[in-house]
């Protein structure tokens, strides 16, 4: 059968002065930094042969996961939030996302995906189905 994930939170890139409220992080500017971690979140994203990838907090989703993510065959769902904290400083919108490898899934053509919206979090439901089992 297929390889599945735990969720993943990612925490989002530093936002002002407040490092989007990591603030007991040791060294924030270096931790924090993306250009300095995003190679080991990919590392560890693809550490374990998962087939689907949920990812909390991802604010990188096109520039960066999206396209590299889709060059190793998974296709991606991303949500950003309504409210995100970061908007009103001029930075773009974290969510959640969904990833799953194309070579083992597709999204069932008979549901509708649904995405909730509660508070500031939001949260994707999809039903995927297994290409060799023709199962969802």
């Amino acid at each position: 059968g297929p390889e599945t994930a735990t969720p993943f939170p990612m925490y989002e890139t530093a936002k002002g002065n407040d490092y989007g409220g990591f603030t007991n992080v040791p060294n924030p500017d270096v931790v924090l930094d993306f250009e300095l971690r995003k190679w080991r979140l990919m590392e560890v994203l693809l550490e374990f042969p998962a087939d689907i990838l949920a990812i909390e907090e991802m604010d990188r989703y096109h520039g960066f996961f999206q396209p590299l993510l889709d060059s190793l065959h998974y296709k991606g769902i991303f949500i950003p939030k309504i409210r995100a904290p970061g908007i009103p400083l001029g930075w773009y919108s974290d969510g959640c996302s969904l990833f799953f490898n194309t070579d083992k899934f597709e999204i069932n053509p008979t549901q509708e995906l649904m995405v909730y919206s509660i508070g500031n979090q939001v949260l994707i439901l999809a039903s995927l189905r297994e290409k060799a089992t023709n199962q969802t």
